[in-house]
């Protein structure tokens, strides 16, 4: 364990709290699929649930690998993502 969870009850503790996110975003999220799907919904849902399962599992996977190799200083790289997501998330908020 590390010194932000030095116990297995820190470390649950530390997942719900990672878990409330996740379910407050979620649903609005899910509900952004269905308006946008059009007439395929089913395929919509499941393309949206397959896409968040594999970044969830592969994200720390290839994050972990990114970091061994370009270092935590290799992080600065992501800003510009963010800012771009942000950017992108801000056009599409009034809908």
């Amino acid at each position: 364990m590390t010194r932000l969870a030095p116990s297995l009850p820190w470390l649950l503790l530390f997942i719900s709290i990672s878990g409330l996110g996740s379910g407050a975003f979620h649903p609005e999220a899910s509900r952004a699929t269905h308006l946008a799907s059009g007439t395929k919904k089913g395929l919509a849902q499941a393309i949206f649930q397959v896409g968040g399962n594999s970044g969830q599992a592969l994200g720390p996977l290839f994050v972990s690998l990114y970091i061994i190799h370009s270092g935590i200083h290799g992080l600065l790289w992501f800003i510009p993502v963010a800012v771009l997501s942000l950017g992108l998330t801000g056009q599409i908020l009034p809908w």
